[in-house]
Order: C-alpha cells, then sequence, then structure tokens
C-alpha cells in the first residue's frame, strides 16, 4: 500500500518512501482511499504548505535526513 506498515516515516536518500513526505504531498482522497489517513497538515487546520516548503523536506531526505 502507500503506507504500509514497514515504510519509515523518513527513508533518507528516498522522499516518494518517507511516510511524512507521502502524507505532504497527496490528498485526503488519495490518502483515505488507501487507509492511510488525512494528509498533513490536517484539511481544515488552515495551515498549508508551500511548494517550496514541501520542496525542502524533499531535499533533506533526498540529502540523507540528517538531523
Amino acid at each position: 500500500t502507500l503506507l504500509d506498515t514497514k515504510k519509515l516515516r523518513v527513508e533518507p536518500g528516498d522522499p516518494t518512501h518517507s511516510y511524512i513526505y507521502i502524507k505532504l504531498t497527496n490528498t485526503d482522497t488519495v490518502l483515505m482511499g488507501k487507509n492511510c489517513g488525512p494528509a498533513m497538515p490536517k484539511t481544515g487546520s488552515n495551515l498549508t504548505l508551500t511548494t517550496a516548503q514541501i520542496q525542502m523536506f524533499s531535499d533533506w531526505i533526498t540529502q540523507g535526513a540528517k538531523p
């Protein structure tokens, strides 16, 4: 599944297999249809991330996700 139980919250070097990135880049409809829970930030929270902010997550994960 899109978010199976083996998926790490962050898979260093691979945003497309990282839980947080999947939750940031998919909609509630896509995620809920695959039993993955809601998107982040939570719909209706009036919080949004810009494309640049999401890209920062992707870049961080791609570069190894170091603290």
